[in-house]
């Protein structure tokens, strides 16, 4: 179960993706130190019908908290929606970082 101090964090990964070890890396790392609590990593060539229950299009892909995350992303970055999980503003920055890049269906679809 998670909590806002060490949310657990979900990984989809391919064995082709050139920026998925950096991502598996760096939230390894962060479970290592108890900023994560616990990181579930699925190869979504071996368990493709996870992609298509989630609607993942690409990968990396990561769920911190309530927060869905793609591409890869730097260690600050995911520090700071780690900060966010458990934040009465969290979920607006979150809705606001989507509708900046384009995602208004995915809004739509987490309201």
């Amino acid at each position: 179960m998670s909590n806002a101090r060490s949310p657990d964090a979900q990984l989809l990964v391919s064995s082709h993706c050139p920026h998925c070890p950096a991502m598996l890396q760096t939230l390894t790392e962060l479970v290592k130190q108890g900023v994560i609590g616990r990181l579930d990593v699925v190869n979504l060539e071996a368990r493709p019908d996870l992609a298509n229950e989630l609607g993942v299009r690409s990968v990396p892909w990561t769920r911190i908290g309530p927060f869905a995350l793609t591409g890869l992303h730097r260690r600050d970055e995911l520090l700071d929606w780690i900060d966010r999980v458990g934040r009465p503003d969290g979920m607006a920055d979150y809705f606001h970082t989507l509708l900046k890049d384009g995602h208004l269906a995915k809004v739509l679809e987490t309201v």
